[in-house]
């Protein structure tokens, strides 16, 4: 991969992205992460630096095993529910 994307632009092109297909959250497998980021890696520095640049556009990201889960930090109304006690 030979052109990559620096954090700052990832992170416009996601918030952008969110944005446009006006979703809060958005899933993307490890292999378009890839894909999508333009790395043959994914090292830690490039984490940090891409988590700070998308909190300063309102948005978090997550990693997990199978997916990276990126979304808009905001209380969306159908994302919010009351918390009920089972007890």
């Amino acid at each position: 991969m030979n052109q990559k994307y620096t954090e700052e632009q990832i992170a416009e092109d996601f918030r952008d992205f969110l944005d446009r297909e006006g979703i809060e959250v958005w899933a993307i497998t490890w292999n378009e992460f890839y894909v999508i980021t333009k790395r043959d890696r994914i090292r830690k520095e490039f984490k940090d630096k891409l988590e700070y640049e998308l909190l300063n556009r309102a948005i978090v990201i997550a990693y997990g095993n199978a997916i990276v889960l990126v979304a808009k930090d905001y209380p969306a109304k159908k994302f919010l529910h009351k918390w009920k006690n089972p007890s």
